[in-house]
């Protein structure tokens, strides 16, 4: 499990890793870099890791962009332990 406290770090610490995340969680709205744009740049870099995004606006164009840019799936926040196994167990 590691935490970043914005978009940039979380994306240095994704690709930075030898070990690959099994999930990665990504908030819409990061400081420095959001969650879309973090999600465009680590696969960009090839990583096929899970990437779910998180939003408080459960809204159709913010789930649409962060799928476009390469995310799994969306959940909305604030989300349950559950919710995310169910997201799991949808791929």
């Amino acid at each position: 499990c590691a935490e970043a406290e914005d978009g940039e770090k979380a994306v240095e610490k994704v690709l930075g890793t030898q070990q690959p995340f099994d999930t990665i969680l990504l908030d819409y709205e990061m400081p420095v870099m959001n969650g879309p744009n973090a999600c465009r740049v680590i696969r960009s870099h090839g990583c096929q890791s899970t990437i779910f995004g998180l939003t408080g606006n459960v809204m159709s164009e913010d789930i649409q962009l962060f799928k476009s840019c390469g995310a799994d799936g969306v959940l909305a926040k604030p989300f349950k332990y559950q919710q995310l196994e169910m997201a799991w167990e949808k791929l």
